[in-house]
């Protein structure tokens, strides 16, 4: 009989450990997967892979803007002001376009949006790409696994039961990922000269100067899939007619298209797919911006292919006024037009600073 006791004592003591524990992860939800905060209000969870969720769920907005660095500096108050609907900023650092496509769906299912700004960033390369810690569930068809998944990881045992490792940043819908103002990134704009004064201490100036002195780009080719990602990860987006989609096709620089030169044609056959796929849909926009002259202005950009805050501001002018939209009767006149002036970029006077550079320790 005691040895009973002591069996149904111990699990008991067991189950009890369950509920408490349960309840703690439940009642502190830090990431604010099952209510809105209680004890960190003010704060949010600096992985929006994972806090994009609570986001959607308990936030109040009609629009939102969802890219990945290239639009991590648009700012939702402004796209609010210019465009006439409350705004979010969900912007993924490296977000792929299935990473995208699971929360903009989301996002639509939970709650009526009328408008989604959407980054067409230049990954063509691989289907159902995941960054670390995306957790498809968590958008899909069972979230209660997907949510269970992300309270069971190490990080977030130390944030719920010790308070630590939280990574908790301020509160904000407008651009909460915005890079801009890091000294790193902002000390770049402004020129040329601004990416040789600052190599010697910056290893991403330094990896960007190796990647311009090689003669041809060896990347592997990113445009193989773009049928089936475009078909299954960027189409799927559009049967909800009642959300307008406005997609950007973040400009990159020149640098970043020139070192590619040998495959441009080929590397505008996803844009090119993408406007056939669309242009008989009247909620979707596709915006290019390759037409204006800041992609040949090189103190716009901080590197290879991030450009300037004022650049995301120009790309919320462009949906306001209906400008830069690229469709069936001005595709192949625009990418042409494009694919002529790479060809024609010199690069050399650039080149010759890089080596220059080096040779005194850069």
């Amino acid at each position: 009989m005691a040895f009973k006791k002591s069996i149904l004592a111990y699990f008991g003591a067991l189950l009890f450990l369950i509920v408490f524990i349960t309840a703690v992860f439940y009642v502190s939800d830090p990431y604010a997967l099952f209510h809105r905060p209680w004890f960190d209000k003010g704060k949010m969870y600096d992985n929006l892979r994972i806090q994009n969720y609570g986001l959607i769920k308990f936030g109040n907005f009609d629009g939102i803007i969802l890219g990945t660095s290239m639009l991590e500096n648009t700012s939702a108050v402004e796209a609010t002001e210019k465009l006439k609907l409350s705004y979010a900023n969900l912007s993924l650092s490296g977000g792929s376009f299935y990473e995208k496509m699971l929360i903009a769906q989301f996002a639509v299912k939970t709650k009526h949006i009328k408008s989604v700004i959407l980054s067409l960033d230049y990954h063509f390369d691989t289907e159902k790409r995941i960054g670390n810690s995306f957790d498809p569930d968590l958008y899909g068809e069972n979230q209660l696994a997907g949510k269970i998944r992300t309270y069971l990881t190490g990080k977030a045992v130390f944030c719920v039961l010790l308070r630590k490792k939280c990574d908790f940043i301020k509160r904000t819908l407008d651009r909460p990922k915005a890079w801009m103002n890091e000294t790193e990134h902002a000390r770049r704009f402004g020129g040329f000269d601004n990416w040789l004064k600052y190599a010697n201490e910056d290893g991403q100036i330094r990896a960007a100067f190796d990647d311009l002195l090689r003669n041809e780009s060896d990347h592997k080719s990113e445009y193989a899939k773009y049928q089936s990602v475009t078909d299954n990860e960027i189409l799927p987006l559009f049967k909800n007619k009642d959300t307008e989609f406005s997609i950007i096709v973040p400009p990159y620089s020149v640098f970043w298209w020139v070192k590619r030169k040998s495959e441009l044609e080929e590397m505008m056959r996803p844009f090119e797919y993408l406007v056939e796929k669309t242009q008989d849909l009247p909620n979707v926009k596709i915006y290019w911006f390759y037409d204006d002259d800041y992609v040949f202005d090189i103190s716009r950009y901080k590197d290879l292919a991030h450009y300037h805050p004022s650049v995301n501001s120009l790309q919320l002018d462009a949906i306001r006024n209906g400008t830069h939209i690229l469709d069936k009767s001005n595709y192949r006149r625009k990418i042409d037009a494009f694919v002529k002036k790479v060809r024609a970029f010199d690069l050399e006077p650039y080149l010759e600073k890089i080596r220059q550079a080096k040779k005194n320790g850069a």
